[in-house]
C-alpha cells in the first residue's frame, strides 16, 4: 500500500514571476495553501469587502491587486505585483502584543522580499475611505511612477488626482 503525500510549493521561480511575487511558497501544502486562501476570502470583513470592490478588476486606476495573495508563509489580504505593495486592513485583535510581534515578523519577511506594507485600521476606512485610497495611491505612485495603467479603462472607478493638484504634507516642499 502506498501513500500519497501531499504536494508541496517549492518552485524556484524564474526571474520575471519572482519579480511578480509569485513561487515564493515556504513549504505549505498547494491544496492547503489554497483552501485556507479560499477560506479568508469568504470570511472577510464588511471593510474588506468595501475595499476590494474598490480594488477589484482593474478599478483602481487600472492596477490589478490579488486578495488574500500567499507571499512566504503569509496570506496579504491586498497585493499588486506591479508595485509590490500589500494594503492590509486590520481590526482590534492586531492590537495585542502578540498580534504586534506577529506583524513586525511579517514586515520583516515583506521588506526582505522588496514588498511595501501600507496598514489601515479598519475605523480609518470607515471613517475616511477618501484618505486611504489616497495613501493607496501615494504608495503606488511612488513605488511605480505610473499615473495610471491604461487598461480596462471602462472598469476604471477611482480616478487619481492630477499631480499638481495635490498638497505635499512635507515640509521644504511646495
Amino acid at each position: 500500500m502506498t501513500t500519497s503525500r501531499p504536494t508541496m510549493v517549492r518552485r524556484t521561480p524564474s526571474p520575471r514571476s519572482a519579480a511578480r511575487g509569485e513561487g515564493q511558497g515556504e513549504g505549505l501544502p498547494a491544496k492547503r495553501a489554497v483552501s485556507i486562501a479560499r477560506r479568508l476570502r469568504q470570511n472577510q470583513t464588511e471593510e474588506e469587502k468595501q475595499l476590494w470592490h474598490t480594488l477589484k478588476a482593474g478599478r483602481f486606476a487600472g492596477f490589478k491587486f490579488r486578495r488574500q495573495h500567499l507571499l512566504g508563509k503569509y496570506f496579504l489580504d491586498f497585493y499588486t505585483p506591479i508595485a509590490k505593495l500589500s494594503v492590509e486592513l486590520d481590526g482590534f485583535n492586531h492590537g495585542s502584543p502578540r498580534s504586534q510581534q506577529y506583524d513586525a515578523h511579517r514586515r520583516e519577511f515583506l521588506e526582505s522580499q522588496g514588498v511595501e506594507e501600507l496598514r489601515f485600521w479598519n475605523h480609518q476606512w470607515k471613517r475616511n475611505r477618501e484618505g486611504v485610497l489616497l495613501g493607496i495611491w501615494n504608495a503606488l505612485h511612488r513605488r511605480t511612477g505610473c499615473v495610471s495603467v491604461m487598461r480596462k479603462t471602462q472598469n476604471h472607478r477611482f480616478i487619481p488626482p492630477a499631480p499638481d493638484k495635490l498638497v505635499s504634507t512635507y515640509k521644504g516642499q511646495k
